[in-house]
């Protein structure tokens, strides 16, 4: 067991996490063997360890919700990664192989079923594959050429989300992070796309809420640049510190903003747009919702989420001839200054803000000004401006 317990007294209902992040595979390419006969081009990840670290901290140092605070986070991630507590103590993880994702698992579950008003949180990155019974999750050990089955050492998503409809935790999320890639020879070799990590009777059945959120749809690549965060749980990350708030009772000034499951999807997307527009080489998928039940608020933010808001001129090559301003109740709360040219074009200017009513202004190098009134509130805001004719800038002194 690798177990950051953190509320291990708490008495009443809590948060009760599983995390896995699979970057070791001995038995596909790359890895310390034996090598499978065949395997589907599938290599070593060193984005999915540090993505699922990249969670555990978001957790630890950021997760907050008073109706079910943070009690446990069991961890699997290839070694030789560690797992920092608040303090920063560090704790060794445990590998994700799949007899170890079994005993975790029902740890987890236990936990999770302890009371009906917990929430049970489950997040996986590494390899996945995926037919037309279901999304696989690849184990440290998969492809073991001594195991008879293909599919023995991977996780069946669906079949374990079902399975958890046995646990009595009402309130459950799932995210996972990997590909969905259909692979023929793959598909014809396997008798089930993996193993459910356990499963639910047809009596006792908890009512529960299942959203969950995919990094890709069906038959999709995720995208993990290496010795990188992936792109999906950065995202995540975002949307649950900001860009999937919603504010209930509509105070953008003084009432409380929670994240909710249903923002989730939307805020996940919106930051993984703005990221690839600032990496135009890259090509990613968007995030996928999945599941079943209603949505609930997850995650209660300490103060107002600071919320994108990008400015811009259309046609683009005018970006590097203004400047832009952001004005809220008559005081101007940020500026980008005019720059002059450069021989690469300026993307258009991000700036991060509380939600708000504001004036935000963009002026040329020739004096032409437009002005707008917005109203900022989560995921983000664009504002790009045009011009009826192409402004000549003043001519030199």
């Amino acid at each position: 067991m690798a177990l950051l317990s953190i509320l291990p007294d708490h008495p009443g209902p809590a948060t009760h996490v599983m995390v896995i992040g699979v970057g070791s595979y001995p038995h596909l390419n790359g890895g310390s063997g034996p090598l499978a006969a065949e395997n589907w081009n599938l290599r070593q990840l060193s984005s999915a360890p540090l993505s699922a670290q990249h969670f555990i901290q978001w957790l630890v140092k950021e997760y907050q919700n008073p109706a079910a605070p943070l009690a446990s986070i069991e961890h699997l991630i290839s070694s030789p990664h560690q797992v920092a507590d608040a303090a920063g103590n560090l704790h060794e993880s445990q590998e994700p192989i799949m007899a170890n994702l079994y005993t975790a698992y029902k740890d987890w579950k236990k936990r999770a079923g302890s009371h009906p008003d917990n929430i049970a949180l489950f997040y996986f990155c590494g390899h996945g594959l995926y037919n037309n019974n279901g999304t696989a999750l690849l184990a440290t050990d998969f492809a073991d050429p001594e195991v008879d089955r293909i599919a023995l050492n991977a996780v069946h998503v669906e079949g374990t989300v079902n399975g958890m409809l046995s646990c009595a935790a009402r309130r459950q999320c799932f995210f996972i992070d990997s590909c969905r890639s259909v692979k023929t020879s793959w598909q014809e070799m396997m008798d089930s796309p993996g193993q459910p990590l356990g499963t639910a009777g047809v009596k006792n059945l908890s009512a529960a809420q299942q959203p969950i959120f995919y990094a890709t749809g069906p038959t999709q690549v995720a995208l993990a640049p290496a010795g990188e965060v992936s792109l999906f749980t950065k995202s995540l990350v975002e949307a649950l510190q900001s860009l999937a708030a919603v504010n209930p009772d509509g105070d953008f000034i003084n009432g409380q903003w929670v994240v909710d499951t249903s923002r989730i999807e939307e805020g996940v997307n919106t930051a993984i747009k703005m990221d690839l527009a600032l990496r135009p080489w890259l090509e990613g998928p968007e995030c996928y919702f999945g599941g079943s039940g209603k949505h609930f608020n997850l995650h209660h933010l300490p103060g107002r989420p600071a919320v994108p808001v990008v400015m811009g001129w259309d046609p683009s090559d005018l970006n590097q001839r203004a400047s832009f301003e952001i004005h809220c109740a008559g005081a101007m709360v940020a500026q980008r200054p005019y720059v002059p040219p450069t021989p690469q074009p300026l993307e258009p200017w991000e700036s991060r803000q509380p939600p708000e009513i504001y004036q935000v202004k963009a002026v040329l190098d020739n004096g032409y000004m437009v002005a707008r009134q917005l109203i900022l509130q989560p995921p983000m805001k664009r504002a790009i401006f045009t011009t009826p004719v192409v402004q000549p800038p003043h001519p030199p002194v």
